[in-house]
């Protein structure tokens, strides 16, 4: 079976020549979600962005749904199966929720989804910011609506960049459920997070990042408990030495 996402030996550098992310290898198939763990610094970032076909790459491959996606490339039809939520930014500051849901159904020709969207705003509990430039967000709700927008219609690949940073206990619950969705309905997902806790209950496999390579990569039930922590650290700290 084709991986829903596939990457072999992603290299990017940073100009200048840093190398930001080294020979990293992984594979999502439909349904199932992966979660990018590792602490700040580690490469998360900038292996999302280049999966997302935001940022150049050095060498290697990145494919979904068996076609390679072309960096900075807008009119990339494999572009149309990514819902990609950033790590920070990426909202334009003046413009209000309302605005932004708009332009993003009517750049994926689905502006059908107009009443799926409010529901999602809804259970993101953002109903009341629809109407709110940007710029007025907090962290918090910056990054749920940063996530409602990655998920409108995508029923392909998500890609969430730390999606619970700054997230209230509630609003990541209701942001963990809407992965699980997505995998109950056949799509694949990659979650970057340096949080364990919800690595562990949105995942099924999970890669752990430092230093620019993948160090450790294993089934959730590994991670879970004391003993998974106590692996998780101990990756983190061989990383750093």
């Amino acid at each position: 079976m084709t991986p829903m996402i596939e990457i072999q030996d992603l290299r990017v550098s940073y100009p200048g020549g840093k190398v930001a992310v080294d020979g990293v290898c992984l594979n999502v198939p439909a349904g199932g979600v992966l979660a990018l763990l590792g602490s700040n610094g580690a490469g998360k970032s900038t292996t999302m962005k280049a999966i997302a076909g935001a940022w150049p790459i050095s060498s290697g491959t990145i494919r979904i749904a068996g076609a390679p996606v072309r960096q900075a490339s807008g009119g990339d039809p494999s572009r149309r199966l990514i819902g990609y939520c950033p790590d920070v930014g990426g909202l334009p500051p003046m413009m209000t929720l309302s605005e932004l849901i708009g332009l993003t159904l009517a750049s994926t020709d689905r502006l059908g989804l107009w009443p799926s969207a409010l529901e999602l705003a809804e259970r993101l509990d953002l109903t009341a910011r629809l109407d709110h430039p940007a710029h007025t967000f907090s962290h918090g709700v910056a990054r749920r609506a940063s996530v409602l927008l990655a998920c409108l219609g995508q029923d392909g690949v998500l890609l969430l960049d730390e999606p619970f940073d700054g997230v209230d206990p509630v609003g990541a619950g209701v942001i963990a459920d809407m992965v699980a969705e997505h995998r109950a309905a056949g799509g694949a997902a990659i979650v970057s997070t340096h949080q364990l806790e919800w690595a562990t209950q949105v995942a099924d496999q999970i890669a752990v990042m430092t230093g620019g390579r993948i160090r450790d990569v294993g089934k959730v039930r590994a991670f879970e408990s004391r003993r998974g922590a106590r692996r998780y650290r101990n990756v983190l700290a061989a990383g750093a030495a």
